[in-house]
């Protein structure tokens, strides 16, 4: 029995070419802090990763740094400004909420809370329940405030299922995973606006314009590179509404998160009250199905979602949560597959 993943937003499948492109470049060896060929060369897979992540998301490739996940440059980021105030919504990623205390905030409360220097942080989309924030109403309040506000926007859910424009948002800095969009794990990048230095929260050396210190994973930054070309903008709404409105015709009871909202085409939020997350993951899985009940950075412990919660759910409900997320190799086969098991369940 073959596996079939329906948990994209966790990790995405890598195109082939990035596969053997990794694999090509790790050959090659070389550092690229070194001046001979070799580093020269490594130097090289660096700078045209760096355009080819700029092209994606509409930034200038000298505004590009790499860090090891994008969890990472959220932390150097909100590290940057530990002495600003620092406000987010409470469905953001744990990346944004773990680093440091922050308070809670909403389009309707925004202008009123920046009343100082201020960190924004917002998610384009989360990555549990599909929803997309409205990032260009954060950003047109947040302009009118007087204090100054740097405004980020954890992008990692966008490629391949938004367009990105970060000049034209008109915010300072963004965020993106190589894994979350067809490239290697253990790579992210931070594009900020012309003229930000950050601070470096790793020292010890010169990379990456001293931003970020230790020597640069060549191979697996040029496969996130190569990635970022070869992403195209897909659509999965015909297969969202059939995965959608057969859990409902099984499951009347279930409930789609976001449903009416502006959400991601390749993401399903489903609570079925009674159940346990746990216990439906081990039956999909059994039938050679991948889900997940929520954050893959949490996925360790099966337990009520704080996005969820936030939102307004009981932790009963929360617990039931099970997230559908496809990919590019996800056929209307895997669907009425996974349909199968959840009118199983259902019983």
């Amino acid at each position: 029995m073959s596996f079939v993943s329906l948990d994209h937003n966790a990790t995405t499948d890598p195109f082939p070419e990035v596969i053997c492109f990794v694999a090509e470049v790790m050959a090659e060896g070389g550092n690229a802090s070194a001046v001979h060929a070799k580093g020269r060369t490594a130097t090289g897979r660096l700078e045209t990763a760096r355009r080819q992540v700029a092209a994606l998301c509409g930034g200038r490739a000298r505004d590009v740094t790499f860090f090891g996940s994008a969890t990472e440059a959220q932390n150097a980021l909100i590290a940057h400004f530990s002495d600003w105030d620092f406000l987010r919504p409470a469905t953001e990623h744990a990346a944004i909420l773990a680093p440091r205390e922050g308070v809670e905030t909403r389009l309707e409360t925004l202008e009123d809370q920046i009343t100082g220097p201020t960190l924004l942080c917002v998610a384009l989309a989360n990555n549990e329940t599909g929803v997309i924030n409205d990032v260009a109403a954060y950003v047109a309040i947040a302009r009118a405030a007087a204090p100054p506000v740097h405004i980020h926007v954890d992008a990692v859910q966008g490629p391949g299922k938004l367009p990105l424009d970060f000049t034209g948002w008109g915010i300072d800095s963004l965020a993106l995973s190589a894994h979350k969009m067809g490239g290697p794990q253990g790579v992210g990048a931070l594009i900020t606006r012309p003229g930000f230095d950050l601070k470096p929260h790793i020292v010890g050396g010169g990379q990456e314009r001293r931003r970020r210190a230790g020597t640069e994973n060549v191979a697996g930054i040029a496969g996130f590179g190569l990635a970022c070309a070869l992403t195209e903008i897909s659509n999965w709404h015909g297969l969202q509404a059939h995965l959608e409105d057969g859990l409902l015709a099984l499951n009347p009871e279930a409930q789609i998160v976001g449903q009416g909202q502006a959400r991601l085409s390749n993401t399903t939020c489903l609570l079925t009250p009674g159940k346990r997350a746990e216990t439906m993951l081990m039956q999909f899985d059994l039938a050679g199905l991948g889900l997940s009940s929520g954050s893959a950075c949490s996925s360790g412990k099966v337990g009520a979602s704080h996005v969820l919660m936030a939102m307004g759910y009981g932790e009963e409900l929360a617990r039931s949560a099970l997230r559908f997320s496809f990919g590019r190799n996800t056929t209307q086969a895997h669907i009425d597959k996974a349909l199968e098991v959840y009118g199983d369940l259902s019983r």
